[in-house]
């Protein structure tokens, strides 16, 4: 996707230069059977934010950045917390947005090489990020640990061995029947 995001109700919905753009993400919420919707928008200087909720919204909030750094945000997800995760391609960080806290972007974890789009697997709650020079994988923990591949999410409960069923004898048949005698010839062959 390259551009700005437009929609009716802004007269210019991009935060910032169509430039810049990276990544965007509307992240919806249910409380009290009641949908929210916040759009997050991964911008090179920075991570910009909107309420979609309220129609006289027409205002982005913007995070902090950390210009000395020199960063340069490149993809966004979420948690099911609805907390936000940025990476940033600049100085190899994925910066965390901890939700209902506005200006709460921090470093979550320091990359050992260059990285590129993530996304948050829900099954085993962890960040799955794309490595740009080598084509593989990453993943990494809520606390910003690499998890190797093959790790379960959470411990593996040790099987408890059941007990060796003995084998049952079957009952040889039990004849109810009084055998029919085998007839004997009246005749004597001929020689």
């Amino acid at each position: 996707m390259i551009g700005a995001i437009s929609w009716d109700k802004y007269s210019n919905a991009s935060p910032a230069s169509p430039d810049k753009f990276r990544d965007a993400s509307v992240k919806t919420i249910t409380s009290d059977m009641t949908k929210y919707y916040y759009l997050y928008a991964a911008y090179t200087d920075g991570v910009y934010w909107d309420d979609l909720n309220s129609a006289a919204s027409t205002t982005w909030q913007k995070d902090a950045v950390f210009p000395s750094d020199g960063s340069n945000y490149r993809s966004i997800t979420f948690d099911p917390n609805t907390n936000a995760y940025v990476n940033n391609a600049v100085n190899n960080t994925i910066q965390k947005r901890t939700y209902g806290q506005p200006g709460s972007l921090t470093t979550f974890v320091t990359l050992p090489g260059a990285r590129g789009d993530i996304a948050y697997h829900p099954t085993s709650n962890r960040l799955l990020v794309a490595g740009t020079t080598d084509g593989k994988i990453y993943q990494y923990s809520s606390t910003g640990t690499e998890v190797p591949w093959g790790a379960s999410p959470s411990p593996t409960p040790k099987p408890t061995a059941a007990p060796t069923p003995k084998p049952t004898t079957i009952p040889a048949p039990t004849i109810t029947s009084t055998p029919t005698p085998i007839p004997t010839p009246t005749s004597t062959p001929a020689p």
